[in-house]
């Protein structure tokens, strides 16, 4: 829908925090020319990593993507950039949630953690990520689950290690494994089912069994964390379900859980759009890969993102962001 038809309430918005697959080189230069708030979640990641760890993301004008851990920083980062942006404006969220990744700063949005503690847990995420079973991960796109069922399960006859890892829409999933399960899959779903893949991950093979191990090594540190009762429900995508009141226990261990089992993005934004039916949904991260994630029928929500994406201005796309939220308030 045409951007600039809605008035929106600030209190009527649900933040989405995306996952690792919007890493983008220059994500973290846009974020901290978008607004000064940003600077501020800057100087606290250096009081948390130390100044010569924080600046191999904060220095220049690229954020250095070369393992998982550098990738989960930076896209973290970003998303925080951007809450602090918002939040420094005044803008205040009905709700939110965030796939994978992006949980952890819904877990600071909601109160649940705080700034450090996130991206401590964050940091030691892609550390134990970094030490995971090797596989691929592939984005199928216009082919129906049932499809992508018939792909996994014809060739899993000859490769075990094949899985799905997304339920990301009704026409987009993503299958997770070895790299001999993922080439043989792609070929069988361009040749027979006349869809398209594209490998979104060469190296960690998440939210699938074979991260079992992976799981239960990160779960010390979930476990350890300071953890506070949010003070509003969290919303988990491994089970698409939002708890009110979540203690610590709770949610250190579906956060475990989200390890080694698929992601629930559709079924989290269904619930989403149920229980906010005229909220408006901005992503407050790098890009918009969950947007597009929008099924047809959620096409009538308007969906904002915080990013003003390459090639335009970060400063004056975010002030014309905050400008229609606080439209009609």
């Amino acid at each position: 829908m045409p951007e600039g038809q809605f008035n929106i309430n600030p209190g009527k918005v649900v933040l989405l925090f995306p996952g690792q697959s919007s890493a983008d080189p220059g994500m973290i230069a846009r974020a901290r020319a978008a607004h000064p708030a940003a600077n501020k979640i800057a100087d606290l990641c250096v009081n948390v990593l130390g100044e010569a760890v924080a600046n191999r993301y904060l220095g220049g004008n690229a954020a250095p993507l070369d393992c998982n851990r550098d990738v989960q920083i930076a896209v973290f980062l970003t998303s925080q950039m951007y809450l602090a942006a918002l939040a420094d404006e005044g803008v205040v969220a009905s709700h939110s949630l965030g796939a994978s990744l992006g949980e952890y700063s819904h877990l600071v949005e909601i109160g649940a953690l705080d700034f450090a503690s996130a991206l401590t847990l964050v940091d030691e995420r892609g550390r134990c990520y970094d030490k995971s079973p090797k596989g691929q991960m592939a984005a199928i796109m216009a082919a129906s689950l049932d499809d992508v069922v018939e792909v996994v399960e014809t060739v899993r006859c000859e490769h075990d290690e094949l899985f799905i890892s997304n339920f990301n829409g009704r026409t987009q999933h993503v299958i997770t494994g070895s790299e001999a399960a993922i080439g043989a899959a792609i070929a069988l779903v361009e040749d027979e089912y006349f869809a398209q893949a594209a490998i979104i991950e060469r190296s960690v093979p998440m939210h699938t069994p074979m991260m079992a191990e992976v799981g239960q090594e990160f779960s010390v540190a979930l476990e350890a964390a300071p953890w506070s009762i949010p003070s509003r429900p969290y919303h988990p995508n491994v089970t698409a379900n939002p708890i009110a009141n979540a203690d610590g226990a709770a949610i250190a261990h579906l956060l475990a859980r989200h390890v080694s089992e698929p992601v629930q993005w559709q079924e989290s934004v269904a619930v989403s759009v149920k229980d906010f039916p005229d909220a408006v949904h901005v992503e407050v991260g790098p890009g918009r890969v969950l947007q597009n994630l929008f099924h047809r029928e959620w096409r009538d929500r308007e969906c904002l993102r915080a990013d003003a994406l390459k090639g335009a201005d970060p400063a004056a796309h975010f002030g014309e962001l905050v400008e229609r939220l606080h439209a009609g308030h």
